[in-house]
């Protein structure tokens, strides 16, 4: 756009006003002095044809920047076009170097808020975390960063930079999550976006392709020529903002606020994000037309990732569970005073550090039998605790057997009468959810343990959730 200052005198002096002409009258007449050329900032190309993919107007516009490259010299002119729009648009016989923009780190972004102490960095990073790195939603942030008068210049409306990290709550997050939404995420792109998995660019999700919907804003997606498959990735801020559309989704992330994480006690914040998500994987996995019927298949896993018998693997079958219980006593009297049908019914959260498990749950197999699932979680961020030994390994699984079959007995009777279900020792499985960067190998471990590592993690909580563990 030409400054109006300008664009009169202009059509006064150049009858025509064509784009070469017209460069060519402001390096002559019209620089500063010390100035030799213009540089030309075309941002959202998208735009130039109503949002509605590249047109006739964004093809003539890329067109006339190449005829003036070829023109000018590069001291007197340069050129740089975004645009949204995830397929390269071409410059006819002139090659374009279209160069993929990452988001910006928490930690960058801190650099552009007026911050004045550690307690207003580290809610900058929760916010740009939970944004997602999304420059428009910054941009928003930052104008309501200090308090500001309201329209009539009566009353102060309180900016954002005097909360504290620990005290963010729903509201907070939905004011945050209001702050940019020119379009909504449909649960078709929130079910595949949350399971992790990668598409095709050209992938029809709901009623526009994958491309589609990067190029709304809605996935957040850095695009590289040599790649054509990515996981759908989606703004945390968004899924706050649509909260009731998904009862498991809506129970997670009403959990992991970090306000109202600080509220309930122990404060375990990786135990409670990976069973919290336990019961979603298992409502999205619904969702799908694949039926899941292994454990390898559940935790999306690699032969080295476990030491399964492959018959127990055969015979796992994936339920519903109605919710996620939290404990208020020690597992081994909530075990031994619970109803099968509870047990069956629910996924379970440990009260502390002496159970031998962070959480559990069950299933059924055939002829009145159990399957029992006990999980550990081991997070190591800022901790030097960045090893899993063969030794810890077998320690926390002798601990599990020990709890779930004192006197060294083979098997456990849960319930009685025609209610009555046995657990066998070979149905016992543990699964170790670790960051750590080191675990023992396969041939190191147990009888069915399965090890999530961080690549396993990251990848089945998908790049939408895997912030939260952050927060």
């Amino acid at each position: 756009m030409l400054n109006s200052k300008y664009s009169g005198e202009l059509e006064r002096c150049i009858p025509h006003l064509d784009l070469s002409t017209t460069i060519n009258h402001i390096i002559t007449h019209l620089l500063p002095q010390g100035k030799t050329g213009i540089f030309l900032l075309v941002d959202e190309l998208k735009k130039a044809d109503g949002m509605y993919g590249v047109g006739p107007n964004a093809q003539n516009i890329i067109r006339d920047v190449g005829i003036l490259l070829d023109a000018f010299r590069e001291t007197q002119f340069g050129a740089l076009v975004s645009t949204l729009d995830v397929e390269p648009v071409m410059m006819g016989k002139r090659r374009v170097d279209w160069v993929p923009l990452r988001f910006p780190t928490p930690d960058e972004v801190v650099t552009l808020f007026p911050t004045v102490n550690k307690s207003e960095k580290d809610l900058v990073r929760c916010f740009a975390t939970l944004a997602g790195g999304h420059f428009r939603t910054l941009e928003y942030g930052w104008k309501i960063w200090d308090d500001q008068l309201n329209c009539i210049g009566s009353s102060i409306q309180p900016g954002w930079r005097h909360l504290k990290v620990d005290k963010i709550t729903l509201d907070q997050l939905k004011q945050w999550g209001g702050l940019w939404q020119e379009d909504s995420p449909s649960q078709d792109v929130v079910t595949k976006a949350l399971l992790g998995k990668s598409y095709d660019l050209m992938t029809k999700i709901g009623d526009r392709t994958f491309s589609g919907w990067i190029e709304s804003g809605v996935c957040m997606q850095s695009i590289h020529n040599t790649n054509r498959e990515y996981v759908p990735t989606l703004r945390m801020l968004q899924l706050y903002n649509g909260l009731s559309r998904h009862k498991q989704l809506k129970s997670l992330l009403e959990d992991c606020v970090p306000g109202e994480r600080f509220k309930k006690k122990p404060f375990r914040k990786f135990e409670r994000f990976h069973i919290y998500w336990e019961h979603l994987r298992r409502s999205l996995l619904e969702e799908t037309e694949h039926k899941v019927t292994t454990f390898t298949q559940y935790y999306g896993l690699e032969p080295t990732d476990h030491t399964l018998d492959p018959d127990l693997d055969r015979l796992f079958c994936l339920t519903s569970k109605t919710m996620v219980h939290h404990l208020t006593s020690p597992f081994q009297p909530f075990i031994e005073k619970a109803s099968v049908k509870l047990l069956l019914r629910g996924l379970f959260l440990g009260k502390g550090k002496n159970d031998p498990m962070d959480s559990f749950y069950l299933e059924e197999l055939p002829g009145r039998q159990l399957l029992f699932v006990g999980i550990k979680c081991i997070y190591t961020k800022d901790s030097g605790n960045t090893t899993m030994t063969k030794q810890d390994m077998d320690d926390d699984v002798e601990g599990l057997m020990e709890f779930l079959f004192p006197n060294n007995a083979s098997e456990r009777r849960f319930g009685g009468g025609d209610e009555e279900y046995i657990l066998l020792k070979e149905h016992v499985v543990m699964v170790f959810a670790s960051f750590q960067r080191d675990v023992p190998e396969q041939s190191d471990r147990p009888p069915n343990v399965i090890v999530l590592n961080r690549h396993r993690l990251e990848t089945l909580y998908s790049p939408t959730l895997m912030p939260l563990i952050d927060l």
